[in-house]
């Protein structure tokens, strides 16, 4: 996104839709860029309610947290208390296995992919990548 916003010589356009989300059962949020760019620089078209903006700030700042590798953002649970397989860099989890995040919440393991050192994680419909390493910290 910021090679497109810097090679813009005149103008930007942005586009982004209002609407639903249905997985989440709730207004679609704005893109957490459009929240970065200053009040005087943009032009918002359409009625968007203002908390949407602060909601979308909010999961940004929480994801940047996540980026850093906070270790209290994360916790998980095995599904079968009596496996001592590892996954990943010493990870003892597996498909099935339940983790709660701070800011997807609970979520289903699904699938570790060795190629990324990473787990595919269903939060209630929303599919994230989280890396194995995050759960060593």
């Amino acid at each position: 996104m910021y090679v497109a916003i810097t090679r813009a010589e005149k103008a930007l356009f942005l586009t982004d839709s209002e609407g639903f989300d249905y997985t989440r059962k709730t207004s679609k949020l704005p893109s957490r860029f459009i929240t970065e760019i200053t009040d005087g620089l943009i032009k918002i078209e359409g009625n968007i309610d203002k908390s949407l903006f602060m909601k979308t700030k909010f999961l940004a700042d929480k994801l940047c947290q996540e980026l850093a590798y906070s270790p209290s953002s994360l916790s998980y649970s095995s599904a079968d208390s009596t496996t001592s397989e590892t996954t990943g860099k010493g990870t003892p989890l597996q498909p099935g296995d339940t983790v709660n995040h701070k800011v997807f919440g609970k979520g289903t393991i699904l699938e570790y992919l060795p190629s990324k050192e990473s787990f595919k994680i269903d939060f209630n419909g929303s599919v994230r990548f989280i890396r194995a390493d995050f759960f060593n910290r």
